[in-house]
């Protein structure tokens, strides 16, 4: 297959997918958001082949709240960043207690030491 016929191939697809999203279907899709359904139960009401990675990825592009799914990139990006903050807080901790561990490690021969030398 020629280079430019894939192109054309893959702009034909994603206009056909473009396609199933009327604005009656967009309403719809907003409605049933608005009652806090699964992005599954979503598509299922929809019907007609509709599937959840498509109400997902029209609410993503239209900016209808999902529940369970960031709505925007800006919300995306607040929940990675606070993954990462997470992350960060863990590793922290973990560091934190070596650290005590190693700061205590020769208080503990010392006082071993010293009960030794009283026994």
């Amino acid at each position: 297959m020629h280079p430019r016929a894939a192109i054309n191939s893959a702009n034909a697809s994603r206009q056909a997918a473009n396609s199933f999203w009327t604005d009656e279907r967009v309403a719809l899709l907003g409605q049933l958001a608005g009652q806090n359904l699964r992005a599954a139960e979503i598509a299922a009401r929809i019907g007609d082949g509709c599937n959840r990675a498509m109400v997902i990825g029209k609410c993503w592009r239209t900016g209808i709240p999902l529940k369970g799914y960031a709505t925007s990139v800006a919300d995306n990006e607040l929940r990675l960043r606070q993954r990462k903050v997470e992350r960060l807080r863990v590793r922290i901790t973990k560091l934190l207690q070596q650290i005590i561990a190693i700061q205590l490690a020769p208080l503990s021969r010392v006082s071993r030491e010293t009960s030794e030398r009283e026994t």
